[in-house]
């Protein structure tokens, strides 16, 4: 008497390629020996899953599975580095109007500290703004290394300033300017250093 072929529905099959692909497309043998019965308690054999991955076409959809998930990290990369950049405009942007707001109140003998201030925001805001600049350097610094050389920079002048990132960072107003274009990307502004 002939055997009855079991027929596995379309989900299990779909579920046994999605288990080869999580696993790192062992191995056929290894696959099947990871598998659990199907809802009516048959387990497919070696020669049956091998024959799915052919007729199934299990490598071209692992090929697409494999560059949708490479597109969607390119896309979580791309928003990390865009909110890193917003973050160093409002730095920067933050570090002038403190220059300037430094430059308004303090006597003759600070005034380099304020162009320092200035000088340092422009940089930081033009590089953030341009994507690709001579200021590359500054993208790959975390904020705290970014903090740090501009506390040295200050440092340098007769007077210390305390920055506070909490300050900078929390400027909705500027975030808007900055969405809406109201802030110009393109201007040089520079100090009489340079």
């Amino acid at each position: 008497m002939p055997q009855l072929i079991h027929k596995y529905s379309e989900e299990y099959r779909n579920t046994v390629m999605g288990i080869w692909f999580r696993n790192g497309k062992p191995p056929i043998t290894d696959l099947v020996a990871l598998l659990e019965p199907d809802p009516s308690g048959h387990t497919p054999e070696y020669s049956i899953v091998k024959s799915w991955r052919k007729t199934d076409s299990w490598d071209t959809r692992a090929d697409e599975l494999q560059v949708a998930a490479s597109q969607k990290l390119d896309i979580a990369l791309i928003d990390e580095r865009a909110e890193m950049m917003v973050r160093h405009a409002i730095v920067g942007k933050s570090l002038i109007d403190k220059g300037m707001e430094y430059l308004e109140t303090a006597d003759v003998k600070s005034i380099k500290e304020a162009v320092n201030l200035i000088d340092l925001g422009f940089q930081i805001e033009r590089a953030s703004r341009r994507g690709k600049s001579t200021l590359d350097d500054i993208y790959d610094k975390s904020d705290k290394s970014i903090m740090d050389e501009i506390k040295t920079l200050l440092n340098r002048g007769t007077t210390e300033i305390t920055i506070n990132m909490g300050d900078m960072t929390e400027k909705p107003e500027i975030v808007e300017a900055i969405e809406n274009g109201e802030i110009d990307e393109s201007s040089e502004t520079t100090t009489d250093d340079g």
